[in-house]
C-alpha cells in the first residue's frame, strides 16, 4: 500500500533522487506514482495501459529513468520483463526496482501470506537452500540478469524503514500494511 510514498525516505537517505531525473517511466504506479520535482517528467504505467511485462506501445530507448515499486513480483516472467523494462530504457540511464524481502515479507513461506498474487520472490542474499516451489531471484541472480539485458548492478539493498524485527516470525502480522518496508532495492545501470 503506498510503496512509492512510503520509499521516499530510503530513496531521499540513499540518494536516490540523483538517478529520477529526466524523463521517467513509473511501471506499476497504480494510485501512487512516484512524485519528482520539475523538470523531471514522469509517465505512469499501469494495469489500463497494458502488460507490465512488455510495454508494448512503449519505443525502445525512451526513458532517462525506470522506476517500479512492488510490481516485478506480480509479473509471470521475470526475464521477460527485465529485457522489456530494459528495452525502453535510454543507453546510460538508470532503473530502480523495489520488490518484498524473501526473509522479512514473504517470511520464507510460499505461497505468499500476504498477497496471493506474488508469482516471484527476491532477496537480497542468496540463500544456500533456495526456494525450489517458485521462481526466486537473489542478489546473484538479479545481477547476472541485469547483465543479460545490458544492465550493470550498481546498488542493491535491504530497506526495512519501521519494520520491528522482534515481530519477523509472527507470521499473522503483515507489519507492511501500515508504514514499514520490508523491502529490496536493485539499481541498475544501462550500458551504452
Amino acid at each position: 500500500m503506498n510503496e512509492q510514498t512510503k520509499s521516499h525516505n530510503a530513496r531521499f537517505r540513499n540518494q536516490d533522487y540523483l538517478f529520477l531525473t529526466g524523463k521517467v517511466l513509473d511501471i506499476g504506479c497504480g494510485g501512487d506514482p512516484i512524485k519528482l520535482p520539475s523538470p523531471a517528467i514522469v509517465q505512469g504505467w499501469d494495469q489500463p495501459d497494458g502488460d507490465a511485462q512488455y510495454l508494448e506501445s512503449l519505443e525502445d530507448n525512451t526513458f532517462d529513468t525506470v522506476v517500479s515499486s512492488h510490481c516485478l513480483e506480480h509479473m509471470v516472467d521475470v526475464p521477460t520483463s527485465l529485457k522489456n523494462w530494459a528495452r525502453v530504457l535510454k543507453p546510460k540511464g538508470h532503473m530502480l526496482i523495489y520488490v518484498p524481502s524473501w526473509t522479512f515479507y514473504e517470511r520464507r513461506r510460499w505461497p505468499s501470506r500476504y498477497n496471493p498474487d506474488h508469482k516471484a520472490s527476491f532477496d537480497l542474499l542468496d540463500p544456500e537452500n533456495r526456494p525450489d516451489t517458485h521462481p526466486f531471484y537473489g542478489f546473484k541472480d538479479m545481477r547476472a540478469l541485469g547483465l543479460t539485458h545490458s544492465l550493470e548492478l550498481i546498488d542493491a539493498r535491504l530497506e526495512l524503514d519501521g519494520y520491528d524485527l522482534a515481530q519477523t516470525w509472527n507470521l499473522s502480522l503483515d507489519q507492511t500494511l501500515g508504514k514499514a518496508q520490508a523491502q529490496v532495492a536493485f539499481l541498475f545501470r544501462k550500458l551504452a
